[in-house]
């Protein structure tokens, strides 16, 4: 009799590459890992995933939202609540301290339960993640928060108009800013969150604007800008106002700002030269040279170190009739009288001249600017 014996071959789940489920011994569950016997709910609800304190404070300023943190005021990082968890957030992550289990933990979410409107006490939930190896654990905690609000020293001197070390005063040459008030004043706010929070107080007067700066270098840089804006001239002072805490002497620094009064249309005197004025730009005022009609640009520097003057040439208004083989027709509005100048002897600043229209107009030896329309 033959006898045949087969061989079976015996496949272990690790040699297949299968998964060997693991059961959790508080709850029974299969998982694929577990820590300490535990899948990661029970893990977290025994060990936890992180110690992090059960309540926190947070200042912040009623003025201007600043808050406290590591022992000075910090800017806001947007609105109240954006602030709130972008703190929490930094706090919670400094002081977390991993269970003694895991590799690593971090924050996964910080909510504010309910709305921040001012100060009282408030809940968050926190999440709260960890890992080892392949084993991630995650727990939610909720714990206290208490909003109180101060007055930051900048708002403080800002009420008491006290603390700073500069005063740019800004003024005209012809003694009013007029129109030019509210320019500066939208530069002012166009200048970044620095700059701006280092600007204790922005006083209007009849005379012009005074701006109070926290410290002397802000004043000088804001100063600057103000310059280049308005082509200015700069002066400076310094003076003793008293002593600091430590016993040094204490200085004030006052920068006074000139802008020259001039327009677009007026006409000025530089070095001698008349010039008809277009524009204001970056490089300064963009002018026509009257003796010569062709354009030229009059930085700050030539205004204030040449001198100017601002001239006040005869201007007539005229109602613009027509052209005519080569020629523009106007008429005096006064008297009735046409007039007559050569097409190539018109200058015009205005972009487009229309019929029947009445400008303001300026002569020049033999030429003639039309400066602008005047709105009857």
């Amino acid at each position: 009799m033959n006898l045949t014996v087969s061989r079976a071959t015996i496949h272990w789940p690790e040699e297949s590459g299968a998964q060997v489920d693991r059961v959790c011994a508080r709850c029974g569950r299969r998982v694929e890992e577990t820590l300490r016997g535990l899948c990661p709910d029970c893990y977290s609800q025994v060990y936890g995933v992180a110690r992090i304190p059960s309540s926190l404070g947070f200042t912040y300023c009623r003025y201007c939202g600043s808050f406290k943190f590591r022992g000075g005021w910090n800017r806001p990082l947007g609105g109240l609540e954006e602030t709130v968890r972008e703190y929490l957030f930094t706090v919670l992550t400094e002081r977390l301290r991993p269970s003694e289990d895991l590799d690593e933990a971090w924050i996964g979410g910080v909510e504010v339960l309910s709305s921040l409107a001012g100060p009282g006490i408030y809940r968050v939930r926190v999440v709260l993640e960890g890992a080892r190896g392949g084993f991630r654990v995650s727990e939610e905690r909720l714990l206290t928060l208490k909003v109180d609000m101060a007055v930051c020293p900048s708002c403080t001197n800002r009420i008491t108009k006290r603390g700073y070390d500069a005063v740019i005063q800004v003024r005209s040459s012809s003694g009013s800013l007029g129109d030019r008030a509210g320019q500066v004043l939208r530069l002012i706010e166009d200048l970044d969150e620095g700059l701006r929070s280092s600007i204790i107080s922005i006083e209007e007067g009849r005379n012009g604007i005074d701006l109070l700066v926290d410290d002397v270098a802000s004043a000088r840089v804001i100063a600057s800008k103000i310059r280049s804006r308005f082509h200015a001239r700069v002066q400076e002072a310094f003076k003793l106002v008293g002593r600091r805490a430590d016993g040094k002497r204490r200085g004030r620094l006052t920068i006074s700002l000139r802008i020259p009064d001039i327009g677009r249309g007026d006409v000025i005197r530089v070095g001698g030269r008349m010039y008809l004025v277009l524009a204001s730009g970056r490089s300064g005022f963009i002018a026509i040279d009257l003796s010569t009609g062709r354009e030229a640009t009059i930085t700050g520097e030539d205004l204030w170190s040449r001198g100017y003057t601002v001239e006040h040439v005869a201007r007539r208004s005229l109602l613009l009739l027509g052209s005519d083989r080569g020629s523009m027709l106007f008429m005096d509005p006064v008297d009735g009288s046409i007039i007559e100048y050569p097409a190539q002897d018109v200058r015009s600043l205005v972009e487009e001249l229309r019929e029947g229209s009445l400008y303001s107009v300026i002569s020049h030896g033999k030429l003639i600017y039309v400066v602008g329309e005047v709105n009857e």
